[in-house]
C-alpha cells in the first residue's frame, strides 16, 4: 500500500549548506518569492503597486510627522501619492564655506612631528633628525577639491603639504601658498612634511570646500593691487566710478582667475547716482546693474591674465561698490544620495552626498541660516556618510575615531563644557584589533555599535560623556556595507562580504558574539555581491507589516523571517522588478523607492502592477527514511489558494 508522506515543515527556509542529496527532509534549497509564515505554511510574497512618481531631481526616502520625506538641492513639490499618502520635499544644497581657519595661537587638533611646536605658528626648529610629519584630521573628502591657503616663513630645508597623499606644494623658500587639489586617500588630514634640514614655520591656514572663496575685498585700502580706468579709485571703502568716465572704462586686479574656470561673482552696488557698472572676467561679462543692491552671478574666465574687472556702462556712470567676493564653483556638485536621514528632537538631521563625492550634515529644524542653508558650519563636525542619533547625540565615523555633538545640539561638536554635555569623540581606532578605520555604526540594546572590516566594538554610550566605555571588541568579523546595517527586534543586522550576520545577545552566557544567522544563504548572497560596485547600494530594513528584515542587493531581496513563538528562523528571497534605492516605512506600510517612482508593498496583491511573479518553491533530495533504497512517487499534492499553472 502507498505510504502517504507529508512535507509540511519549512520553518529554517533556504539552506544551501548542504548538498541537496544530503539535506535534511523540509530543508528547501530555494524559495523564490515566497515566505514562510507563522504556521511554517510557504505563501506568495506581497506584489508591488505603484502608487506614484516623484518630481525629478530629488533623493532619498524616509518617514516623518505621517508624511513621506525626500531631499533635493533647491526643493520641489511632489503630488500626493495615489493613496493618498503626502509627500515632502527638503532643501539640502551643498553650500561653499571654510573648512578650516587656523592661526595656530592653540594647538586645535594638530599631532605634531618631531621638533614641532604650535604658538603663534606652527615651527619647527631643526633639531628633527628626520622627516617631521604633523597632521590634522579636517575631516576632508577622497576626490573633493580644495583650495588650500599657507604663508611659510623658512630660513633653512624644505616643508611639503599634502591632503591625504596629494601634495599641494613644496616650500623651498618663505612664500604664501595657494593652490586648489583634489584630496586623496579617506584619512581626512592635511599633513606637512619638514624635510630633517628645515628651520621655520607655516601660518595662516585655510582651507576652503567646494565654491571655495578665492577673493575678498571690502576696498578699505587704496590702490591694493587695483589698476582704475577713468576717474575710478578706492576711498572710504568703496570702488568708485565718480561721474565723468567714458563707457566702459575699467578697473582691475590679477587675482589669479585660471582660465575656462567658472567663478561666483558676489559684490555690492552701495550707492547709484547715475550709469551701471558690469564685471568682467577676460572679456566675458556679467549682467549691467543700475540699482543699489546685493547681486550674485557666475561668469566663466575667458583668458589668462587672471584679472578681474570692474567696467562702467555708460558715459559719466557715478556708482559705488562696497566689496566684492569672488568663489570658485567648478565642482560644486549636484544632490547623489542620501546615505543616512534620521529624527532628532522633532526634526531631521541628514547626510548628503553630492556628485562630486562631497558630504554635508544638514540639520532642518526649521531655523535656516542664510548663508549655509540648514548645513552644520561647526568645524569639528565630520561630514561623513555614517551617522547615528544615540543617547541624545548624533555620533558620526571620523576615520579613525567616532565624534558626538553637544547633547540635544547636532549643529555643536565642538563645545567642550559643561564636561556632562560636552562634544568630543570615542578612540576607536586604538581599540581596532585590525584597520583602524570606523565604516558603519549601529545601535544594539543601546549599544553603540563600530564596524570596521574586521572587527566590532560595542560602547556603552551616556548623554554624560564621561560615562562612555568600550565593552567589548568582537573581532575576525566586520561590516562592508553600511547601509544594511539594521537594529531588528533587539538584534542588529549587518552585511559582510560573505554574507548578512548578526549580533546577539546570549541571556545565559551574557555573552556577545558573531552570530552566523546568514550561512544558510551565503552563496547566494556572495552571487548577488559579485555585481556591487558601490558599498552604500545594498541597504536592509526591518518590515514591521511581515515582521521581517528585508536585505536588498540591487533587484534582490532576502528576507529573513523570525518568530522565537513559532520557532522560525527562515531565509527566503524574493526577485522584484525594479532595483531598490531607498525604503521607508509608514503606518505599517513599507515604500520603496526606484529611481522617481514609489511602490507600495501590498499584501492584497499578487501581482506586481498586474504582472505575475514566478513563484518557485525547491526541496532537496527526499529519501523518505529510506536512503539507498529506489522510490517511486505516484503523485504529489499541493494545498492552494487561488489556482497555479
Amino acid at each position: 500500500m502507498p505510504q502517504r508522506i507529508h512535507f509540511d515543515q519549512f520553518e529554517l527556509g533556504i539552506d544551501r549548506r548542504k548538498d541537496e542529496s544530503i539535506s535534511d527532509a523540509n530543508r528547501l534549497v530555494d524559495c523564490l518569492n515566497a515566505y514562510v509564515t507563522p504556521g511554517w505554511a510557504i505563501r506568495p510574497r506581497p506584489g508591488l503597486t505603484t502608487v506614484g512618481t516623484l518630481t525629478s531631481g530629488s533623493k532619498g526616502l524616509m518617514a516623518f510627522n505621517g508624511k513621506l520625506q525626500t531631499f533635493s538641492d533647491s526643493g520641489v513639490t511632489h503630488e500626493h501619492l495615489t493613496d493618498g499618502t503626502e509627500v515632502l520635499d527638503n532643501a539640502v544644497p551643498n553650500v561653499a564655506y571654510d573648512i578650516i581657519n587656523d592661526n595656530f595661537a592653540a594647538n586645535n587638533g594638530w599631532s605634531l612631528g618631531s621638533d614641532c611646536t604650535i604658538s603663534g605658528t606652527m615651527a619647527w626648529g631643526g633639531a628633527q633628525t628626520s622627516d617631521s610629519e604633523s597632521y590634522r584630521n579636517c575631516h576632508l573628502k577622497d576626490g573633493v577639491a580644495y583650495a588650500v591657503e599657507y604663508t611659510v616663513a623658512r630660513s633653512a630645508g624644505s616643508i611639503s603639504c599634502y591632503l591625504g597623499d596629494q601634495l599641494v606644494a613644496t616650500s623651498n623658500s618663505a612664500e604664501t601658498v595657494q593652490e586648489n587639489v583634489t584630496m586623496d586617500g579617506e584619512t581626512g588630514r592635511i599633513r606637512f612634511v619638514a624635510d630633517s634640514s628645515f628651520v621655520g614655520s607655516v601660518d595662516n591656514l585655510t582651507i576652503g570646500g567646494v565654491g571655495a572663496e578665492v577673493y575678498t575685498d571690502s576696498f578699505n585700502s587704496d590702490p591694493n593691487g587695483w589698476t582704475f580706468g577713468g576717474d575710478g579709485d578706492i576711498s572710504a571703502g568703496e570702488l568708485r566710478f565718480r561721474g565723468s568716465n567714458t563707457a566702459g572704462d575699467r578697473s582691475y586686479k590679477d587675482i589669479g582667475l585660471v582660465n575656462t574656470t567658472v567663478y561666483e561673482i558676489e559684490y555690492k552696488v552701495q550707492e547709484r547716482v547715475s550709469g551701471g557698472v558690469y564685471i568682467d572676467l577676460g572679456g566675458n561679462v556679467g549682467t549691467t546693474r543700475t540699482a543699489n543692491g546685493t547681486y550674485t552671478e557666475q561668469i566663466t574666465m575667458g583668458d589668462t591674465s587672471g584679472e578681474i574687472g570692474v567696467v562702467a556702462s555708460a558715459n559719466n556712470s557715478q556708482i559705488e561698490l562696497g566689496y566684492i567676493t569672488v568663489r570658485e564653483v567648478v565642482g560644486v556638485g549636484e544632490l547623489d544620495s542620501i546615505p543616512f536621514a534620521d529624527v532628532f528632537n522633532g526634526a531631521i538631521y541628514v547626510a548628503a552626498k553630492y556628485t562630486n563625492n562631497d558630504t554635508k550634515h544638514h540639520y532642518l529644524s526649521g531655523d535656516a541660516d542664510a548663508t549655509t542653508g540648514y548645513i552644520i558650519t561647526d568645524e569639528d563636525c565630520p561630514h561623513s556618510d555614517q551617522v547615528l542619533i544615540n543617547s541624545s547625540k548624533v555620533w558620526a565615523t571620523d576615520y579613525d575615531i567616532v565624534r558626538y555633538s553637544v547633547v540635544d545640539n547636532p549643529t555643536d561638536w565642538s563645545t567642550d563644557t559643561p564636561a556632562a554635555t560636552a562634544a568630543g569623540f570615542l578612540p576607536t581606532g586604538t581599540r581596532a584589533t585590525g584597520s583602524e578605520q570606523a565604516i558603519a555604526l549601529g545601535d544594539f540594546q543601546g549599544q553603540l555599535v563600530v564596524f570596521s572590516y574586521d572587527s566590532i566594538q560595542l560602547w556603552t554610550t551616556d548623554p554624560d560623556p564621561q560615562a562612555n566605555a568600550i565593552d567589548r571588541v568582537i573581532g575576525n568579523v566586520g561590516a562592508r556595507y553600511p547601509r544594511a546595517v539594521q537594529a531588528v527586534a533587539g538584534d542588529l543586522y549587518f552585511l559582510t562580504e560573505v554574507g548578512f550576520r548578526s549580533i546577539a545577545y546570549q541571556r545565559y552566557t551574557e555573552n556577545v558574539e558573531d552570530v552566523d544567522i546568514g550561512t544558510p544563504i551565503d552563496d547566494l548572497v556572495r552571487a548577488s555581491l559579485g555585481n556591487v560596485t558601490d558599498v552604500n547600494s545594498p541597504s536592509g530594513v526591518f518590515y514591521a507589516g511581515g515582521g521581517q528584515y528585508w536585505g536588498f542587493v540591487d533587484n534582490q531581496v532576502y528576507v529573513y523571517t523570525f518568530s522565537r513563538t513559532s520557532k522560525i528562523a527562515a531565509w527566503t528571497r524574493y526577485e522584484l522588478p525594479v532595483s531598490v534605492e531607498y525604503a521607508a516605512n509608514l503606518g505599517g506600510t513599507l515604500y520603496i523607492r526606484s529611481g522617481d517612482t514609489i511602490y507600495k508593498v501590498d499584501d492584497t496583491a499578487s501581482t506586481d502592477d498586474g504582472t505575475p511573479f514566478s513563484v518557485d518553491i525547491q526541496m532537496a533530495f527526499q529519501s523518505c527514511q529510506a536512503p539507498g533504497v529506489n522510490k517511486q512517487f505516484h503523485g504529489f499534492d499541493a494545498v492552494l489558494e487561488g489556482s497555479a499553472d
